[in-house]
């Protein structure tokens, strides 16, 4: 028997389904990077996790402001 892990989108709450196409981002003071959902690295590393692309552009409209007042 595998061991099975609770996901939840960091911006609706919804939870993940096995058929879903989730996402994960980092927001860094010069840049915010996003790749496909890894169970393992939530695991090593600290990511806001994504449901879908309508959550990707909330993410990305929420921290695009604070990349053009990062001081350089």
């Amino acid at each position: 028997m595998g061991i099975s892990v609770k996901v939840s989108c960091d911006q609706c709450g919804v939870e993940k389904l096995q058929t879903n196409h989730w996402y994960m981002a980092t927001k860094g003071t010069k840049n915010i990077n996003l790749q496909p959902l890894d169970v393992v690295m939530l695991n090593e590393f600290s990511y806001d996790v994504l449901c879908g692309e309508a959550c990707v552009h909330s993410f990305l409209a929420q921290n695009l402001a604070s990349l053009h007042t990062a001081k350089p």
